[in-house]
């Protein structure tokens, strides 16, 4: 399922599902550079497997990333990891953002998401969408389905 919305810097937020800590091969981006929202349990996936999916998802552009669900702490590491390994930032200027957010709820991780990324200065004109990944968890996609489809809402409820 894939289906867009606005955030609180009027950036397209795109909701994607997949079944699995696997690259999406349908995900599009309307623009060069996007913050992704990583929702889904990690506990019982192989580091590696995280590994590739952020490797994937930062070739496509990814450079600011919140992660939320069991074991975020470790997909937060993980990303850090490949981030130094392949040597993607030179300087505070190109600063790939990482956070997690595993003592927030589900509707703080999302606020955070859509209202407090803002991305480094090198990235600054050209990330101008969001992307919200939801793996394996239909409760969870029915969740930020619905509290995004009452955006004025939501901010209200939280802030």
């Amino acid at each position: 399922m894939e289906t867009s919305f606005k955030d609180g810097f009027d950036r397209p937020v795109t909701i994607l599902e997949i079944s699995d800590w696997v690259f999406p091969e349908n995900l599009r981006n309307c623009c060069p550079h996007y913050i992704c929202f990583i929702v889904g349990d990690a506990s019982k996936t192989a580091d590696q497997q995280i590994y590739s999916f952020i490797e994937q998802l930062l070739q496509k552009g990814m450079v600011y990333m919140c992660a939320w669900g069991p074991d975020c702490e470790r997909v937060h590491d993980i990303a850090d990891s490949v981030i130094i390994e392949k040597e993607l930032e030179c300087d505070v200027q190109n600063t790939i953002m990482t956070t997690w957010h595993s003592n927030e709820s589900l509707d703080e991780a999302l606020w955070s998401a859509l209202f407090t990324t803002w991305p480094a200065k090198a990235f600054e004109t050209t990330c101008n969408s969001a992307t919200i990944i939801i793996i394996n968890n239909d409760a969870w996609l029915k969740h930020i389905w619905q509290r995004l489809s009452n955006f004025e809402q939501f901010n209200a409820d939280v802030t």
